[in-house]
Parts: C-alpha cells; sequence; structure tokens
C-alpha cells in the first residue's frame, strides 16, 4: 500500500499534481516538484513507522518471547492480527491523503499567490462520447467467471472427503482457526469470488456505456486521445481484475479446503504481484505516447496545440480525492488520481453511496473482532 501511495504522483495527470490544479505551462515549476519530493518522503516515514510497529506486535507473540510461552500464544498472536492489520489497512491509506494534503500546502500557497490562473483561458469540461468505440474486455470476464466455476466444481466434487472441521482462517504459516463444515464455510470464498467477477464485469459496461467528460489540458487533441486512452485502459485494468481476484480467491478457497499449508504464502505472494503489475502497467500508461501522430508535447516530440486550460475546479475536490459539487448532477466523474471514476458526494444518490461503502467497510472490520 505504501508503494502504491508512492506511485500516487506517477498514476496522475500531470496538471493535477497531489490533487491540485495546475495550469499546463506550470507542470515543471519548482514548487510542484519539491511539494511532490516532499509527499513520497512523508510515505517512506509512514511507512517505517507502520513496519516498526508490525515488527513490534509480531515479537510479542513469536515463540520465546517475554509475553510467551515456549510455544508462544497462538490467542495473542490472532488479537492483534485482528486489530493490528485492520487498523494499519484502514490507517495507512488515510495517512496517505493527509500527507498529500499537507505537502501540497505549500503549492496551493504559491499557486494563489501567484495568481496562476489569471489570464488564462479556461473552459469547463465538455461531455463528449469518443467516435471510437470502447468495447468491454469480455474475454478477461469470461476467464474470471470460468474460474469461479471451476473452484464450485471443485469443491462439490471434493466436499464429501474434506475435514471436518474446516480450516477458516490462517497466518503465512499455519492454519489457526477451523469451523464445523457447512455450506456457509465452504462457499463463502466463491460466492465472493463470484461477486467480483460480476460487479467488474458490470462496472465495465457502464464505463464502456457512458459519455465522459475531456478536460482540455492546454491541449484539446491530446486531451481527447488521453481520455480515449484511458476508457480503454479501464477496461483492460477491469478485465484484469476480474481473472485475478477470481483466482487468488479460488486458489485460497482450494487451500483451505485441503489444508495445504505449504501453498498458504501462493495467494498472498500473487496479490502483492497484483498490485505491483497494475501500478506498473498504470505508471508507463502515464508515459507512453498516446497516439503516433499526437504526441504530448512533455516528451519533446512536437509542439503543443494551443487549446484552453481545464477549469479550476479545486473548491470542489476535497483533500484533492473526494469530489463534491452540489450543482454538477453527474453522480460520476473521472478521477484526479489513476484511471476509472468516483462519486460525486454532493449529489443525494452519491451520500447514499458513500454511506453504503463506509458501513460495508466497518462490517468487514468489526466481524472478525467481533467473532474473535
Amino acid at each position: 500500500m505504501s508503494a502504491l501511495m508512492l506511485a500516487v504522483p506517477d498514476l496522475s495527470a500531470r496538471t493535477v499534481p497531489l490533487g491540485v490544479r495546475v495550469p499546463s505551462d506550470r507542470v515543471d515549476d519548482p514548487v510542484v516538484r519539491d511539494a511532490v519530493t516532499r509527499y513520497r518522503l512523508i510515505i517512506v516515514v509512514i511507512a517505517v513507522v507502520e513496519l516498526l510497529a508490525l515488527l513490534a506486535c509480531w515479537s510479542l507473540s513469536r515463540p520465546g518471547s517475554a509475553h510467551a510461552d515456549t510455544a508462544g500464544s497462538p490467542a495473542l498472536a490472532a488479537r492483534l492480527e485482528l486489530i493490528v492489520v485492520p487498523v494499519v489497512t484502514l490507517l495507512t491509506p488515510a495517512l496517505g491523503v493527509v500527507a498529500m494534503w499537507w505537502a501540497s500546502c505549500p503549492l496551493r500557497a504559491a499557486k494563489q499567490e501567484g495568481r496562476w490562473y489569471d489570464g488564462a483561458a479556461t473552459a469547463v469540461s465538455q461531455v463528449a462520447r469518443e467516435a471510437a468505440p470502447v468495447q468491454v474486455a469480455w474475454r478477461w470476464h469470461a476467464a474470471g467467471l470460468l474460474l469461479v466455476a471451476a473452484t464450485g466444481g471443485y469443491g462439490v466434487w471434493r466436499y464429501p472427503d474434506l475435514p471436518d472441521p474446516m480450516a477458516t482462517h490462517s497466518s503465512l504459516t499455519q492454519f489457526d482457526r477451523w469451523e464445523p463444515k457447512s455450506a456457509a464455510t465452504m462457499w463463502m470464498l466463491p460466492a465472493l469470488a463470484a461477486i467480483v467477477v460480476i460487479t467488474t464485469l458490470t462496472m465495465s459496461v457502464f464505463v464502456a456505456a457512458r459519455a465522459s467528460r475531456t478536460l482540455p489540458d492546454g491541449n484539446a487533441l491530446v486531451a481527447q486521445a488521453k481520455n480515449l486512452r484511458d476508457r480503454r485502459a479501464s477496461q483492460r485494468v477491469l478485465g484484469v481484475l476480474s481473472v485475478a481476484v477470481a483466482g487468488i480467491l479460488g486458489c485460497t478457497a482450494v487451500v483451505m479446503w485441503e489444508q495445504w499449508d505449504a501453498l498458504l504464502p501462493v495467494p498472498v505472494v500473487g496479490s502483492v504481484v497484483l498490485v505491483v503489475a497494475l501500478v506498473v502497467s498504470q505508471i508507463r500508461r502515464e508515459r507512453t505516447p498516446l497516439l503516433p501522430e499526437v504526441m504530448d508535447s512533455r516528451n519533446g516530440d512536437v509542439p503543443a496545440l494551443a487549446g484552453s486550460e481545464s477549469v479550476d475546479d479545486d473548491a470542489s475536490w476535497i483533500w484533492g480525492v473526494i469530489y463534491c459539487d452540489r450543482d454538477d448532477p453527474a453522480l460520476f466523474v473521472a478521477k484526479r488520481i489513476g484511471i476509472g471514476y468516483t462519486i460525486n458526494v454532493g449529489h443525494p444518490a452519491g451520500m447514499l453511496l458513500l454511506g453504503g461503502l463506509f458501513v460495508v467497510t466497518a462490517a468487514a472490520v468489526a466481524v472478525p473482532l467481533l467473532a474473535g
């Protein structure tokens, strides 16, 4: 997660460093570079502190520790895992947002004091449907559904011979929780995989069908090409997520069913590889020329085409990541960081969606704690 946050500046458009809108002729300003450097240093410090905290918790429950018996304390280890891991998981992105806001404060001040947008020709985002169609990555989603079906078929075949009780939780090296064999314990992971695949497929159809806003960013032609490229990239990412999540959850289910403790690290390693691959692919996407005949001026191939700057909409973005504009009828808008869309929390339906996401996240953290 820290590595992903370090890549945030590379995953953002150059005209929106750290969630702050700047004119296209200011993207290489020293103030911008200093803000990005400051942000990355803060993320490194946060990562080191969190790593030390996790190592300290691990040392309390390892065998030979003064706080554990000679065999270690599985109960203590389980309590620490149920408390510390969810807290760190939720705290890390929150601290990343705070770090981005704090690091960008001098940039915001310089932008305001220097009146960077005074005299700049700005244009409100235009809503347009590209002539070139954007196809849903049907093959990827079909592969994800096949993996879910294969996992379910394997479970049906093996169910009579699987051990009872069944392993339901593990660390990286051993199983540490068992429950009576039942449909709930058996099919929880395959059902979750099916939900993820269906959800990503639904999102893919939505992204392909909807009209999207094109921000001019000082070069309307390049902006249109970038918009089309990002929509196509969204389809690939959603398709890869379908296959990867179905594969990782399917592998986890089989390992738990069969209690193959030697294979416990495989799903974790697969998850890490997936995150790294997605981050690298997005960074490469941002640094790849948009079209052979329309090159980004930052690559120095052709001079930038004259055009309007994107409107300065910082007031509509809370901390640079949460979009809130009650006057905007759009429920979903393009993210400032990465690809895809985010919710307009100023929209009445947006508040309901945000509340639903909060309830689901809180339940995901609370249920294991209460169960433990």
